[in-house]
């Protein structure tokens, strides 16, 4: 009797110091707003002054990745948590000890690398589905038939994780965290890490920057989602597009004289599409990837991206 009710209590506490899921929701919701937040003030920077921000820019995803590696080692190392983790006390742990070196390193991966990945595979069936999905290579098609499939089956993944650990049927709320055999857990408001002078320094140095940089970046969500509901905004200010008598310069193309030809491939336009700052209309397969390449308008020069293409939906469509 005495063995059952200690494992009943032991199976109680255990259970109080898993977070709700309302906790760990609010973790990742803060954990994937960082990036759109921060590529939104490098994209104003690199409007605002394109011939020093450009690269920025263009190298963004790149740049996140390692700044993220060094950040997330820190805190992985230092307090077994990532960022966000940090800020809402949770902590991984594997049944209630410190992450070893291997699933340090594990995590760091699913943390940084995985959404770089993730990122780039969207980037890519995006233009795949694009351009209709004609592609001549046998591997574009079937990644363009398959993607579809696996993205859904890892969002029903994640779903049933969710799902079971809000009613207690599994102390994982991610198959991540299952493969990794990783729990998340509050942090032991006892527990006093033992850290080096520089350490500290660097720690105390992040983690209090935490709470500031949440209050800003909750600023920023704002700025974006309003800069994105008002698209000519950006444009607003813009001076005028140069004569369509110009001489070409800077690699830019020449208006047509013809009406209703495109300026990038010199034929009639296809699938018409306007470019919100410049305002000026392209085939949509020409345009797209030329601003994928080049983050510019194709006429004026104007520092732009694949957001502020409009498809010209006319009344004989």
């Amino acid at each position: 009797m005495v063995d059952v009710s200690d494992a009943l209590s032991t199976a109680i506490q255990h259970r109080r110091a898993l977070p709700t899921i309302f906790e760990v929701l609010a973790q990742e919701n803060l954990h994937e707003s960082i990036k759109p937040a921060c590529k939104h003030i490098v994209k104003v920077l690199a409007q605002r002054r394109p011939e020093y921000f450009s690269f920025l820019y263009r190298s963004f995803d790149e740049l996140y990745a390692v700044v993220g590696v060094w950040l997330q080692r820190h805190f992985l190392s230092n307090h077994s948590a990532s960022m966000s983790e940090y800020y809402y006390d949770l902590i991984r742990q594997k049944e209630f000890s410190q992450l070893d070196v291997k699933r340090q390193l594990a995590s760091l991966f699913t943390l940084t690398m995985l959404p770089y990945i993730q990122s780039k595979v969207e980037v890519a069936f995006n233009e795949q589905r694009e351009s209709g999905g004609q592609s001549q290579s046998i591997f574009s098609k079937v990644f363009y038939y398959f993607y579809p499939i696996l993205h859904t089956l890892c969002n029903a993944a994640n779903l049933y994780f969710y799902f079971a650990f809000a009613i207690g049927r599994s102390d994982f709320h991610s198959p991540i965290y299952k493969l990794l055999d990783i729990k998340l857990t509050r942090v032991n408001p006892f527990e006093d890490k033992n850290l080096g002078t520089f350490s500290k320094l660097i720690s105390n140095l992040l983690t209090g920057g935490v709470h500031a940089g949440v209050f800003i970046l909750r600023f920023i969500q704002w700025w974006y989602a309003e800069d994105h509901q008002n698209p000519l905004r950006q444009s607003s200010m813009l001076s005028p597009p140069p004569n369509s008598k110009s001489k070409q310069h800077d690699g830019l193309m020449l208006v047509p004289t013809t009406k209703g030809v495109c300026p990038l491939c010199q034929r009639i336009r296809r699938n018409q599409t306007a470019l919100l700052t410049s305002g000026y209309v392209f085939c949509y397969i020409c345009i797209y990837k030329y601003v994928q390449k080049y983050k510019r308008c194709p006429v004026t020069g104007y520092h732009t991206d694949v957001d502020h293409l409009t498809k010209i939906y006319l009344n004989s469509d």
